[in-house]
């Protein structure tokens, strides 16, 4: 028996891989209305096989055919130049040339195991140093459907050449980090001076008489100096921001994780936000049981911060917190009595930069739910928010798996 048989018929959710998998099936059932021995009389092999893989060994691509267990029947030109020997490929098995790839066993088992579920499956970057170069690829490959031919009957892939854009990628994000580090630098220069000069204006106003002219010339100074703070502020939030989602894309935001007390967290987060809260006189509920448990303290906290900043400032009266295991999760939920979300937003509003058309944006960096679905992702969770429509409120909700999150039942 093969080793890759699909049991059932899965449609893929992405729109190209249903165009290809549409693709494939239409040239099969061309193919099954032909007769097979008048196919066969005037058609060899190797050249069905040229024909059904669009001109399989001239591709650019580094093509392969196999059977159903991985066995390796055709490989084209630039597909054997991935390789330091010069003898054949066909007959061997191809997770072992993965592996001769520097494949890691990981992301081979992956493959196979979408295979067998999809149908169809890909990798989306691979490494490959070959005499001290390194080149970068993605592979995707299908299942082929004729049956009636035994040498198309098996699994087709292609390893793509993104080389250069890896590459170009990659400049890029190194210049754009040099210029938020940069920015940064020259931000907290601003703000520095700003409350220097703000606090020396605090202790001269009441030491020293000034003349009326004077004294109204010092003031409209002083209102410039604070909007250069506020407006420091602001760009220094949203180069912070920029800095952590360019991390977090990059992979280079570890986790450190520990055991604490989610509500503690929560609690925390109320404590450094009471000064806003207060002043828009909003009233804040939160679970009264302690829930612990294990993941990034100060990244959680984050989280938890971003979500209550937002709710104080779109919240009319009250704000709701609750926190819950549900299942094999746990689940944070804050709600608010504000404006509500229109539905053809709620999924967007976690794109980077992204702002609701209509909602006061002052203050907003765009990047803040961003940051926070990257965070939960990071932590094997997921973050997602909920409206009846517009003047109707909001729910955003944080769900962690249990292996990472243990605790009591909360409130």
């Amino acid at each position: 028996m093969a080793l890759f048989e699909p049991k059932e018929e899965m449609k893929p959710e992405r729109f190209e891989d249903q165009v290809k998998i549409h693709i494939g099936a239409q040239f099969s059932k061309f193919l099954q209305q032909l007769d097979s021995q008048l196919l066969l009389g005037i058609m060899p092999q190797n050249i069905l096989m040229e024909l059904s893989f669009y001109n399989f060994s001239n591709a650019i691509t580094a093509c392969f055919f196999t059977d159903r267990q991985l066995k390796v029947q055709a490989v084209n030109p630039t597909f054997q130049k991935l390789f330091s020997s010069q003898g054949p490929l066909e007959g061997r098995s191809l997770t072992r040339l993965f592996a001769e790839l520097g494949i890691a066993p990981v992301a081979i088992e992956d493959f196979k195991a979408q295979l067998q579920e999809k149908r169809f499956a890909q990798i989306p970057q691979i490494e490959i140093v070959k005499e001290g170069s390194t080149r970068y690829y993605s592979l995707f490959s299908t299942f082929t459907q004729f049956k009636k031919q035994r040498s198309l009957y098996g699994i087709q892939g292609q390893f793509i050449d993104r080389t250069q854009e890896v590459l170009l990628k990659k400049r890029q994000d190194a210049l754009a980090g040099q210029i938020r580090h940069d920015m940064k630098n020259r931000i907290a220069a601003s703000m520095m001076g700003s409350q220097a000069a703000l606090a020396e204006w605090g202790f001269l106003k009441n030491s020293v008489s000034l003349p009326p002219e004077m004294a109204d010339f010092m003031e409209n100074l002083i209102t410039s100096l604070e909007e250069i703070q506020s407006n420091s502020d602001y760009l220094n939030k949203l180069v912070l921001q920029m800095l952590d989602v360019s991390k977090l894309q990059a992979g280079s935001l570890s986790l450190k994780p520990s055991r604490f007390d989610l509500n503690g967290a929560l609690t925390q987060v109320f404590s450094a936000l009471r000064p806003q809260q207060t002043a828009r006189g909003l009233q804040v509920s939160q679970p009264e049981a302690p829930f612990e448990i294990e993941a990034d303290f100060v990244q959680i906290s984050r989280v938890l911060e971003n979500y209550h900043s937002n709710a104080i400032k779109y919240a009319k009266n009250s704000i709701f917190w609750s926190i819950e295991a549900q299942g094999e999760s746990v689940l944070v939920r804050v709600a608010d009595d504000g404006e509500g979300i229109p539905q053809e937003y709620l999924t967007r509003i976690f794109d980077p930069f992204f702002q609701v058309p209509g909602k006061d944006k002052a203050g907003s960096t765009g990047l803040g739910l961003d940051s926070v679905r990257e965070l939960v992702n990071l932590h094997g969770g997921e973050t997602w928010a909920e409206s009846e429509g517009p003047g109707l409120g909001s729910r955003f909700h944080i769900r962690l798996p249990l292996t990472q999150a243990k605790g009591t039942h909360g409130n």
